[in-house]
């Protein structure tokens, strides 16, 4: 049953990323406590709506885990590094459903860490954004749906 639910879950998640449909998300809507550093939710918003300045602010090989089911009562994280041919556009999520919640920690002004989970469950998944020093951002981490930490 759990791994019916878990299957569900991701597949829901994944068509929630991975389609065109819904409306963008503004990261200072998502959590008005949060005060995000200069510049990254305007980074934030381009960088779900253009494919090109989502590869652009990447950083390749780009590092992470993924899970792997190993039975019907669990799953694992493995290590994972994805590379430009194999990667799939991020989309914003439509928070207005509340089925999602989005939470930021920003670690000074140049690190912010994205979760994105399920909200009946701990399932999500975590993505880590630095500034560059050029002072742009990019995706330096990203860990696809599991079991959050």
């Amino acid at each position: 049953m759990q791994k019916i639910i878990v299957l569900i879950f991701l597949g829901a998640l994944w068509a929630a990323c991975n389609t065109g449909g819904g409306q963008a998300s503004n990261p200072t809507e998502a959590r008005p406590d949060t005060e995000l550093p200069a510049g990254f939710a305007d980074f934030y918003e381009k960088f779900h709506q253009d494919s090109l300045y989502q590869i652009a602010h990447i950083s390749w090989p780009l590092s992470g885990d993924t899970g792997l089911t190993s039975d019907s009562t669990g799953a694992q994280r493995l290590a994972k590094t994805w590379n430009p041919a194999e990667w799939r556009m991020h989309r914003a999520i439509d928070l207005g459903s509340g089925e999602f919640k989005q939470t930021f920690l920003p670690l000074g002004d140049d690190i912010v860490v994205e979760k994105i989970r399920y909200a009946a469950a701990a399932f999500g998944l975590e993505r880590r954004f630095a500034r560059r020093s050029d002072g742009s951002w990019e995706l330096i981490y990203y860990a696809d749906m599991g079991e959050l930490r």
